[in-house]
This record gives C-alpha cells, sequence and structure tokens, in this order.
C-alpha cells in the first residue's frame, strides 16, 4: 500500500513539474525577443526639450532571457555619449553603487518590457519627502521591425510650501531595425 502512495506522488509531482515547464516555455516564447540594433526616426519620435538637440541616436540591444542589456549611443553639440543599462527580468535587484534611495522594478507585462523606477529624496526644507516616479515600457511590432520606447515621468514636489505635481515628462522613441 505505501508503495502506491509513493506511486502516485511521484507521478504527481513528476506531472506537476511538467506542466509548470512547459507554462514557462510558453510564457519565454510569447515575450519577443528585443536583440539587435535599433535606429532612432527623429520624425516620429518625441524626445522633449532636453533631448531635442541629439543626433545618430542608436541602440544595440542584448536579450539574454531574463537579463537585457541595452547600449545607447549618441552625439550631442558635437560629442559622442555611450551608455549602457542592464535590465533584470527575473525580480533581481537593478539598484545602481550609491543610490539606496532608488527602487527600481523591470517586468513583462504580455509582449511589453515594463520597469518602474522610483526614487525618493528628502527635502531639507519640507518634512514632506520628495518622490520622483518613471514608467518605461518598451514594445516592438509584430514584424519586429519597430521599437518603441515610451518614457512617462511625474514628481510630487513642494514649491513654496504648496504640493502639487509638476509637469509630467512624455518621450516616445520611435526605432527601425538597423542594418
Amino acid at each position: 500500500m505505501t508503495r502506491v502512495i509513493a506511486g502516485l506522488c511521484l507521478i504527481t509531482i513528476l506531472s506537476t513539474y511538467g506542466a509548470q515547464h512547459i507554462k514557462n516555455k510558453r510564457v519565454e516564447r510569447a515575450r519577443p525577443d528585443l536583440s539587435g540594433t535599433w535606429v532612432l526616426v527623429q520624425s516620429k519620435s518625441n524626445l522633449g526639450d532636453t533631448q531635442k538637440d541629439i543626433t545618430d541616436y542608436t541602440l544595440t540591444i542584448a536579450d539574454h532571457n531574463r537579463e537585457i542589456r541595452v547600449t545607447k549611443s549618441f552625439k550631442r553639440a558635437g560629442r559622442e555619449y555611450l551608455e549602457e543599462w542592464v535590465y533584470y527580468t527575473d525580480g533581481r535587484p537593478e539598484i545602481p553603487p550609491g543610490s539606496e534611495n532608488i527602487e527600481v522594478q523591470t517586468k513583462w507585462r504580455g509582449s511589453k518590457l515594463y520597469r518602474r523606477i522610483t526614487l525618493k529624496r528628502s527635502n531639507p526644507f519640507s518634512s514632506i519627502r520628495e518622490e520622483t516616479v518613471r514608467h518605461e515600457e518598451w514594445e516592438i511590432s509584430k514584424d519586429g521591425s519597430v521599437l518603441i520606447r515610451t518614457i512617462r515621468e511625474s514628481s510630487l514636489i513642494n514649491p513654496q510650501g504648496s504640493s502639487g505635481r509638476n509637469e509630467p515628462l512624455n518621450e516616445r522613441y520611435v526605432f527601425t531595425r538597423g542594418s
């Protein structure tokens, strides 16, 4: 009798593991692969006032399932810039060194990569903590030829003693696959 029960338990465990493994594979296949070289299409993008003088903007993305490496290169006022970001979609912390007041959360929501960055600051002139929240969303077209990065940001501020929200940041970067 104990062998029968042990056998049934083993079958239950193996079938549960197998079903979860198949489900995980389906989820991995459902999300798009962002890998490649992407070139900014400025005429279709809304970069905001601080980014409007950028030229030769290119992203190189290496999508390694749960780790996405993004290298950004661009020119501003004739000077070249290079930045690298690493996004972890498996829950690993993405806190930059020396940034204990920053919370970063990256995850897939269906076919979109979603990232929320919260920066909390103390204001030496007020007891109200200031908080800036940035929402980033990455979406690739169904045919894989267009990548759109949308950034929305808002801050809780305390100008001259009255609390309120400042003007939200809304940027939209439209990229096409490079050669």
